[in-house]
């Protein structure tokens, strides 16, 4: 074969093996660029998940649990607390005011308010009262003075709420003491006890002051004649998670028992 000829077939090939490989490390670019940026869209996507699932458990449950339930070693476990002092309210949305004339709690416009708070009526318009109102109450938990109050549930037209459930802290005046533990520091430990008690109790009255201030706006603004029945006590709870796929915060005891029947014996418009 004519050198010539060979030299320009040497020349042909190793151009097209040259354009193979080029087009070939191209094309393995291309494909990485491709997998990496769909692997930071999965990533994005996944973080934007966990940070709306984290909201939407942090909206459910306190900070601290949601914390817990957010940890996957630790989602499954039992999750309960013993508490020695605790203020629980129970606020009740009722129909009319204690102090208002007998013509006005005979009107038809009480008559149809007492109606829709008992869902007869329009189930539609009760239910979009009642989340207006949910709502202007929720808004007074992200005030710097109520940041202690921990909402609980909402059961029908009432509003469970307690102050003094934070982590870790059982406030107990019968806590054990080491055996070097003076006197004096027992008294202290109790007289912080009881300070703090206090200003649970405190707390959550002024709340309960300030959630029936916003639902009388409401009313004027909404042409609405509604009013808050409350009951407040303090004393022990326990506090826990029940189910863990759907985890629902809630408090048991004596003292929730109490104050539910305060609230349902006590008049509109005032605390009890």
């Amino acid at each position: 074969m004519d050198p010539r000829i060979a030299h320009i077939m040497y020349i042909v090939f190793f151009s097209l093996t040259m354009h193979l490989m080029d087009r070939q490390i191209e094309y393995m670019n291309r494909l990485d660029y491709k997998w990496k940026r769909k692997l930071f869209e999965e990533q994005d996507e996944a973080s934007t998940t966990r940070m709306v699932n984290k909201m939407l458990l942090q909206n459910i449950l306190p900070i601290h649990v949601a914390e817990i339930y957010l940890n996957t070693n630790r989602a499954t476990e039992l999750y309960y607390e013993e508490y020695d002092s605790v203020s629980v309210m129970f606020a009740s949305i009722v129909a009319g005011r204690a102090d208002e004339d007998e013509d006005k709690e005979d009107s038809p416009e009480s008559e149809e308010l007492e109606d829709e708070n008992k869902g007869q009526d329009d189930g539609y318009a009760s239910l979009q009262l009642l989340n207006e109102i949910i709502c202007v109450f929720d808004k007074l938990l992200f005030e710097p003075s109520f940041m202690r109050v921990e909402k609980i549930k909402v059961a029908g037209w009432t509003y469970l709420a307690g102050c003094g459930l934070q982590p870790g802290r059982r406030d107990s005046s019968n806590s054990d003491h080491s055996a070097g533990s003076r006197s004096e520091d027992v008294g202290l430990g109790d007289e912080l006890s009881q300070r703090h008690t206090a200003d649970n109790i405190l707390v959550l009255v002024r709340f309960a002051a300030s959630m029936m201030e916003v639902l009388h706006k409401l009313n004027i603004e909404a042409f609405q004649n509604l009013t808050l029945r409350v009951g407040i006590q303090h004393g022990p709870v326990m506090a826990g998670v029940v189910g863990a796929h759907k985890p629902l915060y809630d408090i048991w005891g004596d003292t929730v028992n109490v104050a539910s029947r305060l609230d349902s014996s006590g008049e509109p418009g005032k605390i009890q």
